[in-house]
């Protein structure tokens, strides 16, 4: 908690992500069974950190180096990186939940949200009397969430669509975490598409 807290803050982060990444894929390691996909995810957003040019604008490490007058070029090979890889992960991310679900007949017919809201564990809101009353709406909700992630598998990748998807994402994928009974990791996602919202171009 001690080293999370931390990297918060930024305070000495290039170490403090190099050792919160490790220190997460070592817990992960040790009780793989017990880790979900926000756990996953969480791993991916420490490690892009490590990469990425993280500390430099607005934390400790920044303040500090403002005091001392050091000013660091602009680390724009390691930006690329880091949000290049988070791209990659999200449409990679994406597509797998997918092809997952189309797996199952409940993402076909339309009735996975209904399903999935019956069950108590994840769940966060209780919308299975909004459903009882619309078959329709639970229909729109199941399909729209195979639309949402089949939209950022592949809009993620087009400079013209990459920040319109980033940022409905921030909105979006805390919903499809919560309709899908994992809001850990429809937050994390939410999270990772982040530096998305603003092309590093543009930066």
């Amino acid at each position: 908690v001690f080293l999370f807290t931390l990297l918060t803050v930024g305070f000495i982060t290039p170490v403090t992500s190099l050792l919160a990444a490790l220190g997460w894929a070592s817990l992960l390691h040790r009780g793989p069974m017990l880790a979900g996909p926000a756990d996953d995810t969480m791993a991916i957003l420490l490690w892009c950190l490590v990469i990425g040019a993280s500390g430099e604008h607005f934390s400790v490490d920044a303040m500090v180096h403002r005091r001392l007058g050091w000013h660091s070029g602009r680390p724009r090979v390691r930006t690329r990186m880091a949000v290049g890889l988070l791209q990659v992960h999200a449409a990679v991310i994406s597509l797998a939940a997918l092809l997952a679900q189309l797996k199952g007949d409940v993402w076909w017919n339309g009735t996975a949200v209904w399903w999935i809201a019956t069950r108590k564990p994840g769940r966060v809101v209780d919308i299975t009397g909004l459903l009882l009353q619309s078959e329709y709406l639970c229909n729109v909700l199941t399909h729209g969430v195979i639309v949402w992630e089949a939209i950022v598998a592949v809009g993620i990748w087009f400079t013209l669509s990459q920040k319109m998807v980033a940022r409905t994402g921030l909105v979006v994928w805390p919903i499809v975490g919560i309709l899908t009974a994992c809001p850990l990791w429809g937050l994390a996602m939410a999270t990772l598409t982040i530096p998305l919202t603003q092309l590093v171009n543009d930066a």
